[in-house]
């Protein structure tokens, strides 16, 4: 039977674990979910779909953010035992940082178990099942991907534009399609009306055009110019491009254990590397594992003395994650230049990371009431100290004799912010910062794990994907500023009910009202910023950021100036 505190260190630690859980996963998947409802809608998507499609993305998720929320748990959970000086009393009673380990890493293995299920279940089968579900969205509703006055190039070798698209939806009007199949004479249909027709059965896709021309030139003698009109005609698409025989082709995330073996021996008797399915293989149960090396780092940094244990928790454990991931993928580099064997880079930030949790643990266990501090070099030190004695030897500043009255310039009071004020922007700014500087984090790791294939398979550079989380920055701080200010506010005025204070302000005759002035002066200055990056920022940084993530994931420069386009629509639609 567990004893009294290890059910008190897990029911410290249960709450900030679930409170971060939801928290992360709603970060991470909210970027997806606002592109997926915009598309879906779009097309006309019923919302239960719609729905179906944002639940095949949270194991994808949670993958990710069970080991990190465990990890915040244990520093929240912690940290507000330590603030409290309670872990101080637990060592005076014998009872060492190594006891406490028996519930931290029983919590451990549950979340070790959970994301087992994930690595090995769950994320696979919804991966595959998001890419089928997406599909069969694009197979039914073809004709409704085409928009009016812009440019569609994702049907293969045919390049279309439609002036205008009937409110009921169906068919398109003065329609220009271009076959590129030969891109040096493309073959030009100019068409009153046309419209898709998909048949799933015979697996056949069509384009049918009515009451236009076709215009082509020959190819040994391109100053020849043919035009012929037409009544209708019907141009065939590629089915096994709109939809392949056996459904989208499962990725290496989207196979099983077994699956990832039998390709990785189908791809060494070939002569070609499989590194790319091995690390997958090690990664399904690296990652559960680092739920031990979070318990064992979360206790060695949330058991202190420190009095801002929750304050500093969320940023000190955003740091560790990124430092988790950061090695994991310089070992995926290395890998890649074979300096280290494919089922190593997968285990080198749990080896390196576990070998800090333990020398931090047992510095801790020697030293519960010692907080861990990186020291001053000695001839640094020597320094500062001297110039502390010369500012204390210095002699105080003659007395300058008072002007009188009638002498004295005139002044004007400005207005100034009472002490009250000062001391709750304080804590309000600095949460504020920390939550912001925290979620910033999150989406710098999602996106760089989701980018970093292309950069392991070549076809970006570091450099590509740094400028492009620097020019993606804007949109996510739009999408974080708003929700960092009400945490921020939440954590505000929890930190001054759990001290009494909001008593005390009330007891002086300060209301409720007067005490959320800063914070509502923040949420002001807040709403200014997004408002100006909507204006000023957002559409620059935007194109720029779509530009760079076409190229990363294409390999090919996305055109961004009119200039530089394939087509052009003149100023009176030619």
């Amino acid at each position: 039977m567990p004893r009294i505190i290890d059910r008190y260190v897990i029911r410290e630690v249960v709450p900030p674990f679930l409170l971060a859980l939801l928290v992360f996963t709603f970060i991470l998947i909210i970027p997806f979910i606002i592109q997926l409802a915009e598309q879906m809608i779009a097309k006309g998507v019923p919302g239960l779909t719609i729905l179906q499609l944002a639940i095949t993305l949270l194991p994808q998720a949670l993958a990710l953010t069970i080991p990190m929320a465990l990890l915040i748990g244990l520093l929240v959970g912690l940290g507000r035992i330590s603030a409290d000086r309670e872990f101080v009393v637990m060592m005076a009673c014998g009872i060492s940082p190594y006891r406490l380990l028996q519930p931290i890493l029983f919590f451990a293995l549950l979340c070790w178990a959970l994301t087992s299920w994930v690595m090995l279940k769950a994320m696979p089968d919804a991966n595959q099942r998001y890419r089928e579900m997406s599909t069969e969205i694009a197979m039914n509703r073809a004709e409704g991907e085409v928009k009016p006055r812009v440019f569609f190039e994702d049907f293969p070798n045919l390049v279309l534009y439609v002036r205008e698209v009937p409110t009921s939806g169906e068919g398109w009007l003065d329609v220009l399609a271009a076959d590129t199949s030969n891109p040096s004479p493309p073959v030009l249909y100019l068409a009153r009306r046309g419209r898709m027709l998909v048949d799933r059965t015979a697996r056949t896709i069509q384009m049918v055009l009515e009451d236009g021309t076709r215009h082509s030139t020959k190819l040994d003698d391109p100053a020849v110019y043919e035009v012929a009109t037409f009544q209708q005609t019907i141009l065939s698409l590629n089915p096994e491009s709109v939809f392949p025989r056996n459904g989208p082709a499962r990725g290496d995330r989207e196979l099983s254990i077994p699956e990832l073996k039998a390709r990785a021996a189908e791809m060494q008797a070939q002569g070609i590397s499989p590194h790319n399915q091995i690390m997958e293989i090690q990664k399904k149960f690296s990652v559960p594992v680092a739920c031990f090396i979070f318990a064992v780092l979360g206790l060695a940094l949330g058991a202190s003395n420190r009095k801002d244990g929750k304050l500093a928790a969320f940023v000190l454990g955003i740091a560790v994650i990124f430092a988790y991931y950061v090695i994991m993928f310089t070992a995926q580099s290395l890998t890649k230049g074979f300096w280290i064997p494919a089922w190593l880079s997968m285990w080198t930030p749990n080896i390196f990371l576990g070998i800090a949790g333990v020398l931090l643990l047992v510095f801790r266990a020697r030293s519960a009431d010692q907080p861990i501090r990186i020291s001053w070099p000695h001839w640094l030190t020597r320094r500062r100290a001297a110039k502390d004695e010369s500012v204390t030897a210095a002699p105080p500043p003659t007395a300058q004799p008072t002007p009188s009255r009638a002498l004295r310039e005139p002044t004007f009071d400005l207005p100034r912010f009472s002490l009250l004020d000062i001391y709750i922007a304080g804590v309000y700014l600095r949460i504020l910062a920390m939550t912001i500087v925290g979620m910033l984090g999150l989406f710098y790791i999602s996106t760089f794990i989701d980018l970093s294939d292309k950069v392991f398979k070549g076809q970006a550079s570091l450099g590509m994907v740094g400028e492009f989380l620097f020019w993606s920055t804007p949109q996510f701080l739009s999408y974080i500023i708003a929700i960092a200010v009400l945490l921020a506010a939440l954590v505000t005025v929890g930190l001054l009910t759990k001290n009494s204070e909001l008593v005390v302000m009330r007891a002086c005759g300060i209301s409720l009202y007067r005490t959320a002035m800063p914070m509502v002066a923040f949420a002001l200055g807040a709403s200014a910023i997004l408002f100006g990056m909507e204006e000023r920022v957002l559409g620059a940084a935007n194109q720029r950021a779509d530009s760079l993530n076409h190229t990363i994931r294409t390999g090919q420069a996305q055109p961004s100036g009119v200039l530089n386009r394939k087509w052009l629509v003149g100023s009176k639609g030619e």
